[in-house]
């Protein structure tokens, strides 16, 4: 609708000496030609811009422009008034109109000085101004790439941001566009990778391609899963090549081949292999490879795009029968005699195959296509006919996602058209290569990563500053020391991407040595990532089998620091091993360890520094072996922080409630201030959902909660009359400054905890303690009983707290 309108410009940048300069290379040239750069630095300068691979986001170029745009200042050289002024008048010339109504600005990055100006002149022209920034920018053309600073400068420039629809992402543990950028920019470990995150390390590249298939084979027989809940990435055709044809092909496993360098040129079984390994991925997952994709498509100049990717969705989620019939459909729609003969042999292997493996049937019959070189077959007006009818009438559903085959390709090419505006054809979404994949979330059970040793994944791409050391002295006096390689952040991204579509496990694995018995160096991420989920080691992958023959030996010596230290490292490597461990000291209950954790816990007991909460005094009651195991320990799974994270803001939402009296008011009133008190905290709410039908069900039931607790606690209140509230989430113990402390025969128990409020008469003689339940509340016979102590304390608390006895 745009393009339609008659008021609607599109503004080139002007490139010329005293105005704005938009490329690296006049950039370059300018500086040499202006005497700021001396024989060694021009050389060099020199050098960089005709080698167009080095053109990337040199650090020394930003500090080159900075002095070429303080000289140009300094030299009266620039007036954005007047250049504003004759890029007008160029555009009346051309009779294009000043009263447009949209500007659009598309790909700028790391403005200076003098571009900001120029825009911020431009836009008072237009009636609505858009800019177009991507994530990761096309870095063969893009010279300067720092996103962050130029949002930060729209945004002071009174620009408001809006993100593009398939930016949006909802898959399980996914951090978010921004949050990929700025850990991109600031090059900081990822902050969140899936839970059950294992390392290994394997011997050689044979040995870790067993080890990935029988943990594949081993979850789909011993737990029920499918081989599409398993995704496989790899980094290298070539080394891996084996197992893509003859497992991951074969058994309809969805595998990434992430790997930039072209494919070969001949039309023979490679160039089919990977045509079927790239179209039979699922949700769209061979859009990853976008680049790559095209490549290889604009090599296949005979085969009609559309009809080209239809062919891989229609094998999408059916079975090989459907999948055999689907082909022959579409070889029927080709008119060609020679190819009616190969039909029909095709046919008939079909049937004397009679429910065998028409997967590499199908190959086979396409490889002698490309092989005898018939570019007539798949063009034509029958094809496309064909084409449209099947869509529509035999639409295939993808595999968990509520579209159909046509309906998931219009909404991904539509989504790459509208996020990138364009003059050159040719250079079209070439930036949304990692983007667009998040518009078809799919979400695997279990992930594994292959080859993570530097060279396999990914190769040692970088970038190489424009001066070394010795040379900036020649310009920077005061020079910092620069590291000669950076690590792309491309390639970071498409790799935490991957992963986080991992909702049960990710698994890493990397050989020590390739097949010459030559050992390999691990990759960058497999370093990083080993860092952020194994802080305890720094990085260094632990044997968990050890540490549990460790862990026995320390139980044995009832050595309890050294069982804290093993137990911090094996949690470190996921709940697998917690379980283990707890597997292990289960078994040794029977050698005398219920005792040792007996003895321990009475120690601790009469610890005058240990503080005890209602909840461990409880498990400590049930079993001291519990006890022992989770608190000395901390021999317990990490639990999700849903329903903890929903506890504290529905208490923060109550005590607000309290503090503001809102309980003194109508009944009426005081619901509505606990619905207003909702809708303002509930953006702080910070919980990741898989859905926004659970993230909209979880905030209408906290709604529900509250106006309902509101309602009754209002009526309470009333109907006590002399009782009033007087505190709302009360701490005591630690460092709250009520200490509390339960006198025993022989000793003295320090407690700490919370309480949600406590009401006192008005007569000042009484308190009453209150405790908001969601779930399920103790009985008189466990009160009686002593086996839950969480009433009886906060009573103590709390009379201690008010300053009287408890009603």
């Amino acid at each position: 609708s745009i393009l339609k309108s008659n008021r609607w410009a599109w503004w080139e940048v002007t490139k010329t000496r005293s105005g704005l300069i938009a490329s690296a290379s006049d950039w370059l040239a300018e500086i040499r030609s202006s005497g700021l750069a001396g024989p060694v630095v021009k050389q060099r300068l020199l050098k960089s811009a005709e080698n167009s691979r080095r053109k990337r986001k040199y650090q020394d170029l930003y500090k080159l422009l900075d002095l070429y745009e303080q000289q140009i200042f300094e030299d009266g050289l620039l007036d954005v008034e007047e250049l504003m002024m004759n890029f007008i008048q160029e555009s009346d010339e051309r009779e294009v109109r000043r009263d447009i109504d949209l500007l659009v600005v598309d790909g700028f990055y790391r403005f200076t000085g003098i571009q900001k100006q120029f825009l911020q002149a431009i836009a008072c022209h237009s009636n609505q101004t858009l800019i177009t920034l991507t994530l990761e920018p096309g870095s063969e053309n893009q010279a300067f790439y720092l996103p962050e600073q130029t949002r930060r400068f729209f945004l002071d420039a009174g620009f408001t941001e809006k993100s593009a629809e398939f930016t949006a992402s909802y898959r399980f543990n996914s951090a978010g566009l921004r949050e990929f950028e700025t850990y991109l920019s600031g090059r900081k470990p990822v902050g969140r990778v899936p839970d059950g995150v294992r390392f290994l390390e394997v011997e050689n590249i044979a040995e870790e391609a067993d080890l990935v298939s029988s943990m594949i084979l081993e979850h789909v027989k011993k737990q029920g899963s499918y081989f599409s809940d398993h995704m496989v990435i790899v980094r290298n055709t070539a080394v891996y090549r084996h197992l893509i044809e003859n497992f991951f092909i074969r058994k309809g496993i969805p595998f990434i081949i992430h790997e930039r360098k072209k494919l070969m040129d001949d039309p023979g079984i490679r160039l089919v292999k990977e045509w079927h390994a790239l179209l039979t991925q699922e949700s769209g997952e061979w859009y990853l490879n976008t680049r790559l994709f095209e490549q290889f498509c604009s090599r296949l100049d005979f085969i009609d795009p559309d009809l080209f990717k239809f062919i891989g969705n229609a094998l999408l989620d059916t079975s090989e029968q459907e999948s055999a019939e689907t082909v022959i459909r579409i070889f029927e729609a080709v008119d060609s005699e020679k190819f009616q003969s190969l039909l029909e042999s095709f046919r008939a292997r079909m049937i004397c195959a009679n429910g065998g493996d028409f997967t590499r049937l199908i190959t086979t019959e396409l490889r002698q296509l490309f092989e005898d070189g018939n570019r007539s077959f798949f063009s034509g007006p029958s094809v496309e006919m064909f084409y449209h009818q099947f869509a529509g009438e035999n639409a295939v559903r993808i595999q968990r996602s509520g579209m159909t085959c046509e309906e998931a390709l219009s909404r991904l090419m539509a989504d790459l058209e509208s996020g990138l505006y364009s003059e050159k054809p040719s250079q079209r979404n070439q930036v949304q290569v990692y983007d667009v994949v998040l518009s078809l979330p799919k979400e695997y059970r279990n992930v594994y990563v292959m080859g993570l040793s530097d060279g396999i994944f990914p190769p040692e791409n970088s970038e190489n500053v424009i001066f070394d050391d010795r040379d900036r002295d020649l310009v920077f006096p005061q020079h910092e020391i620069l590291n000669s390689k950076d690590y792309l952040s491309g390639e970071q991204y498409f790799f935490y991407m991957a992963c986080t579509r991992a909702s049960d496990s990710l698994m890493l694995t990397r050989p020590r040595m390739n097949d010459s018995d030559k050992e390999l160096i691990p990759s960058v991420f497999y370093e990083q990532v080993c860092e952020t989920a194994c802080p305890v080691t720094g990085g260094r992958i632990p044997d968990g089998d050890a540490l549990l023959c460790s862990l026995s030996e320390a139980i044995y010596a009832q050595d309890t620091e050294n069982a804290l230290r093993i137990m911090g490292l094996l949690k470190s490597m996921g709940d697998a091993w917690v379980r283990r461990a707890g597997e292990l000291l289960v078994k040794l209950r029977g050698s005398g360890f219920a005792d040792i954790a007996g003895t321990d816990a009475a120690a601790r007991m009469k610890d005058p520094e240990r503080s005890f909460s209602p909840t461990e005094l409880s498990v400590l009651n049930d079993c001291a072996y519990k006890h022992y195991a989770e608190y000395i320990l901390y021999l317990r799974s990490e639990e999700s922080n849903h329903y903890l994270e929903e506890g504290n803001f529905l208490h923060e939402c109550m005590e607000q409630w309290i503090q503001q009296k809102c309980y003194l008011r109508a009944e009426e009133q005081a619901v509505s201030d606990m619905e207003r008190i909702f809708n303002e905290r509930i953006p702080d709410l910070k919980i990741s959902f898989k859905s926004h039908f659970e993230k909209n069900e979880s905030r209408l039931r906290l709604r529900n909660w509250l106006v309902s607790t509101a309602e009754s606690e209002h009526r309470k209140i009333k109907s006590r009359g002399d009782y009033e509230p007087f505190g709302a989430e009360m701490a005591f113990g630690k460092k709250s400054g009520n200490n509390v402390t339960l006198s025993l025969k022989d000793m003295n128990v320090r407690l700490h905890g919370k309480i949600d409020r406590i009401d006192i008469s008005r007569s000042g003689k009484k308190s009453v303690v209150i405790d908001y339940k969601r779930g399920k509340v103790p009985s008189r016979a466990e009160l009686v009983k002593g086996r839950n102590p969480q009433t009886p304390v906060y009573l103590l608390a709390g009379s201690q707290i008010a300053g009287y006895p408890a009603a």
